[in-house]
């Protein structure tokens, strides 16, 4: 489960469509974090996601949620 669990596996379907394949397809780091930015995440669980990968299990599913809230709330 860990190992299928990565930056660029589950994203795309707990996200919209459009945002999620922006995601899968953007394997840099940085160009995710600036997306994540944009989408209105917290700038700290961007940096517990950058800087420690096994925070990538935690927080992506905390990232889909995040996303979802800020799109129903527009």
């Amino acid at each position: 489960m860990a190992d299928s669990l990565s930056t660029t596996g589950r994203s795309d379907v707990s996200l919209p469509g459009e945002i999620g394949g922006t995601i899968a397809s953007a394997n840099n780091l940085l160009v995710q974090l600036l997306l994540a930015q944009f989408l209105g995440i917290t700038i700290l669980v961007q940096w517990a996601y950058h800087s420690l990968p096994s925070f990538q299990l935690v927080h992506w599913p905390q990232l889909s949620i995040s996303i979802e809230v800020v799109e129903r709330g527009m």
